[in-house]
């Protein structure tokens, strides 16, 4: 199975952006998984989709038995949040000299108000 997380491809798009956090995304993949009848599974995600997959192995071992993450290996929970060493490296985009001084990265346009739209 291969399902399109919410938001992309056919599914519902809640406007809300806390709909789209790690609990929810882990919620809908258990939603699926029971809807289906599958006791375990094996994740497999790439790029964003690959973090996810960490995260749903460790929140719910029992699950979700194995990970195949594309292009982003486990690196532990940092000391900062992932997107702080971001921030520092491209320049904050919500920060005060945005437009002037930050340079495009896509984990921080994702975190723009607009790219919700």
């Amino acid at each position: 199975v291969s399902p399109y997380m919410r938001g992309y491809g056919g599914t519902s798009a809640p406007e809300a952006t806390a709909e789209y956090n790690v609990y929810r995304l882990a919620g809908d993949a258990l939603g699926l998984m029971n809807a289906l009848g599958y006791q375990k599974c094996l994740l497999v995600g790439h790029d964003w989709g690959a973090w996810l997959t960490w995260q749903l192995a460790l929140m719910h071992p029992d699950v979700f038995v194995a990970v195949c993450a594309m292009s982003v290996p486990y690196a532990g929970r940092g000391k900062a949040s992932l997107l702080a060493p971001l921030r520092k490296m491209h320049g904050d985009p919500l920060g005060p000299e945005a437009k002037e001084k930050a340079t495009f990265f896509y984990m921080l346009h994702h975190h723009l108000p607009e790219a919700a739209a």
